[in-house]
Parts: C-alpha cells; sequence; structure tokens
C-alpha cells in the first residue's frame, strides 16, 4: 500500500510488523540520498530503520558518469531531485544492487523473500535500466523467537 510517498508492506502475513520504505531526504528540500527501511510494530512503533544509500549501491553510478562527462560540475553523486519535469527523478537508476539489499533486509526481519522487480508493462519502455532479479527460495529453517 503506498500513502504520499511511503510504501507500506506486511511481508509475512501472519506477523504483526510491517515494513515501511520512504525516500532518505538530504538537508534540501526534494533531495533524496537513498532508502529509509524501517520495520514497524502497531504497538510499540519503530522497532529498527536502515538507510540504503544511492551512492553505497551504485544505483545512478552510470547517470552521474554522463552528466559528468556532459560538464555538470556542481553534481552530488548518487542523489535524486524531485519535482523535475523530464519524468520520474528515479528513471535513470540501475535498483539491481539496491533491490538486493532490500531483499536481504526484509529476509532477515521477515523470514521471507520479496519479489523481484519487475516494471509495469506499460512503462517499460520508459524506464530504463531496471532488472529483475530471481527470487531466491524461502528459507525454511526454524529459527528461534525474536
Amino acid at each position: 500500500m503506498v500513502i504520499g510517498d511511503t510504501f507500506y508492506a506486511a511481508p509475512a502475513a501472519a506477523a504483526p510488523l510491517r515494513l515501511r520504505i520512504r525516500f532518505s531526504p538530504t538537508i534540501r528540500q526534494n533531495v533524496y540520498s537513498g532508502l529509509h527501511l524501517a520495520v514497524i510494530h502497531p504497538d510499540h512503533g519503530a522497532i529498527d530503520s536502515h538507510h540504503l544509500a544511492f551512492a553505497d549501491h551504485g544505483t545512478f553510478t552510470a547517470r552521474d558518469e554522463r552528466r559528468l562527462a556532459e560538464g555538470h560540475i556542481n553534481l552530488k553523486p548518487g542523489i535524486i531531485r524531485d519535482g523535475s519535469t523530464d519524468g520520474p527523478p528515479w528513471a535513470e537508476g540501475d535498483f539491481t544492487v539496491l533491490q538486493e539489499a532490500v531483499a536481504q533486509y526484509v529476509r532477515m526481519w521477515f523470514n521471507t523473500s520479496i519479489p523481484p522487480l519487475t516494471p509495469d508493462p506499460a512503462r517499460r519502455s520508459r524506464v530504463r535500466g531496471v532488472t529483475a532479479l530471481p527470487t531466491p527460495p524461502a528459507d525454511r529453517t526454524p529459527r528461534r523467537p525474536r
């Protein structure tokens, strides 16, 4: 479920924990440096949170290298700016490594896997660089309760 700019999910249906994903803001308005993931409990609030930086996961490396070659000298690598008229600011991103980091976080907290990233067929021609990863089999080994 998406509310505003925030995505909420219940990766494990029987668990009360929820996953919240939103863009991590910088000190500048409408500028984001990565994703902020949080595990939310309905009674206790946020249990854990983690920042996944675009720069650390190479999400916009190709875009940034191209822009530097074009002469954009005041470019801060690995960020996106909201409010562009050229389409969504994340359109030039390669989310392969970032998706695996999100999947690891989900497996750690929910003992389940998330479906691979597959763009909407109607938008597939506009979005470039998004590669679907195969979903690893769910780990069914018993775990001790948290």
